[in-house]
């Protein structure tokens, strides 16, 4: 199964991954939806979310277990690429 990749500011090994996706996927049931909806309507719909500033889409990315980043910007390639993983999911 593929997972998302380690980019340069989400250094996780693949264990940290691994638990913070088990335990995620324990709390939120998957929506079976995202399936029929692409990754640029999902990047566009994201546009209108509270935590955004000066049209950048911000996010809160879990960096390792337990511990959260606040208002992280991600490149397309690794949003496209975590799309796919929870899609992958479904």
């Amino acid at each position: 199964q593929k997972r998302v990749s380690n980019s340069s500011s989400l250094k996780l090994t693949k264990t940290d991954f691994d638990e913070i996706a088990e335990s995620i996927n324990a709390c939120f049931p998957l929506i079976k939806e995202v399936a029929n909806v692409s990754s640029e309507n999902i990047h566009e719909l994201m546009k209108h979310d509270k935590k955004n500033f000066k049209n950048n889409i911000n996010f809160s990315l879990v960096t390792k277990p337990g511990v959260c980043a606040i208002n992280k910007q991600v490149d397309s390639a690794l949003f496209e690429e975590a799309v796919d993983y929870y899609k992958g999911l479904l």
